[in-house]
C-alpha cells in the first residue's frame, strides 16, 4: 500500500470512479514491470513469468469480505450508514436490523433474513433511487411531516406544492393518489404527465374535482421561479 500511494497516487489523481482509479493504477503497474529489480538484476515482468507456472490457480468464486453490524430505525424507518441517512422500507417495523457491509455496496435484512434494502455505500457517490412508495406510506401515518422531511427537496416542484396542501385530509389523499400511480410511472414521468394524469382523477378516481384550496397548476408553473423545481435523485 506504501509503494502504491508513494509512487502512483502522489499527488492525487483525478479520477471519475473508484473503477477509474483501479483502470489508472493497473496501467502504472503494469508499465511499473518492465523495471529492473534492484536485487535481481532483470526486470520484474521477466521475474513474474519465471513464477507464473508455480502460482495458485484463482478461486473461481471471489471470497466474500463484509462488516455485520446491527442497527435501528427511527422513527421515520431510517438509519445511518458511513454517516449518511438512509432510508429502509419496512424497517420502522423491527426492533432490530442487520446491516451487511462490502467495500462497495451494502444489504439490510430483517431479524428473519428477508433482504429489505440493498444499495451502493455512500462514499460510492453512485446515485440511488428514492424509495417514494414507502416514503409516501410513512407519510400517510404522519401528513404533518412533509413540509420538513429531508425527502422532500427531491420532489418535483409542482408535486410537493400539490401535496403540502394546509388541509390535512386532502393531503392524505394526495398521498394517497400519488403512491397509487407510482405503481404505474417513476416520480419523474408522474412530473412531465402531471396535468394529464390530473384530469384523469378528476374523471372518476380519488379527490373531488374541485376543492376549497384548489389552484389552477398551469398559472403556477408559468409564476413558479426556476430554483423551486426539484429533481429526483
Amino acid at each position: 500500500m506504501g509503494y502504491l500511494r508513494y509512487n502512483f497516487v502522489t499527488p492525487a489523481p483525478v479520477i471519475q470512479s473508484f473503477e477509474h482509479l483501479g483502470e489508472i493504477l493497473k496501467e502504472c503497474l503494469t508499465k511499473d514491470r518492465e523495471r529492473v529489480h534492484y536485487e535481481k538484476g532483470i526486470s520484474i515482468q521477466e521475474l513474474l513469468d519465471q513464477e507464473f507456472p508455480f502460482l495458485l490457480a484463482l478461486p473461481d468464486e471471489e471470497y466474500p469480505i463484509f462488516k455485520k453490524e446491527t442497527e435501528k430505525a427511527n422513527k421515520y424507518g431510517e438509519i445511518t450508514i458511513d454517516q449518511a441517512k438512509i432510508h429502509i422500507p419496512k424497517g420502522y417495523n423491527f426492533g432490530q436490523l442487520h446491516v451487511v457491509k462490502y467495500w462497495d455496496r451494502f444489504k439490510v435484512l430483517s431479524p428473519y433474513g428477508e433482504v429489505l434494502f440493498t444499495d451502493y455505500r455512500p462514499y460510492m457517490q453512485k446515485g440511488r433511487k428514492i424509495p417514494w412508495k414507502s416514503i409516501l406510506k410513512s407519510w400517510l401515518q404522519m401528513p404533518r411531516i412533509v413540509t420538513y422531511s429531508r425527502y422532500s427537496p427531491y420532489l418535483p416542484g409542482r408535486i410537493y406544492e400539490y401535496i403540502k396542501i394546509d388541509n390535512l385530509a386532502i393531503r392524505k389523499q394526495r398521498f394517497g393518489w400519488l403512491a397509487r400511480i407510482l405503481a404505474t410511472y417513476e416520480m419523474a414521468e408522474i412530473n412531465e404527465y402531471f396535468y394529464d394524469l390530473l384530469e384523469e382523477q378528476a374523471d372518476g378516481s380519488g379527490e373531488p374535482d374541485r376543492h376549497p384550496y384548489e389552484v389552477d397548476w398551469t398559472k403556477y408553473d408559468q409564476l413558479q421561479p426556476a430554483h423551486w423545481e426539484r429533481s429526483e435523485t
